[in-house]
């Protein structure tokens, strides 16, 4: 009776071994399905949020001296955005939306002028002035992300039809 147990042990302890095996091989598959779910299913819509973002800061940068606290405010709504969005883009699609990122990121320091940043961030270099050039900056990389992500939706809908 011990022996049988053992043999049944062993057999039990192979399969364990095996459905892990299986497991962890579908688990690329499984993110790969889950990247298509967010982009068919997100993808419009933070698209959508991008494009209304790129015509707001359009609008705003015509006048940025009277309008830095709407253009901090319509960058500001980019972050949530793309964090959404990089679960639905492969890291070989993730170029222009790092760029994007770098100069969304730094919105945590912009200041509107150089007599408002403290001397240990003048010092450090830990600022950014709100100014034509950043926003122009922000604004090529956002709508480079954007004909991106169009491009992108378009070969997904041609690989879907296949």
């Amino acid at each position: 009776m011990s022996e049988l147990a053992d043999w049944l042990t062993i057999i039990g302890f192979i399969i364990t071994i095996l459905t892990y095996l299986v497991v962890r091989s579908n688990k690329k598959e499984i993110n790969e399905l889950n990247r298509k779910n967010f982009f068919v299913n997100r993808t419009p819509e933070n698209l959508k949020e991008l494009k209304n973002s790129s015509l707001a800061l359009s609008r705003l940068i015509s006048n940025l001296e009277e309008n830095k606290r709407e253009v901090l405010l319509e960058i500001s709504k980019i972050a949530p955005i793309l964090k959404s969005l990089k679960k639905s883009l492969r890291e070989h699609d993730l170029e222009y939306f790092n760029l994007l990122k770098v100069e969304v990121d730094k919105h945590r320091n912009i200041f509107y002028k150089i007599e408002d940043v403290s001397w240990l961030k003048r010092k450090l270099k830990l600022y950014v002035i709100l100014d034509e050039k950043y926003v122009d900056k922000t604004f090529i990389f956002l709508t480079t992300l954007i004909t991106d992500i169009e491009s992108l939706d378009k070969d997904f809908k041609k690989d879907l039809l296949k």
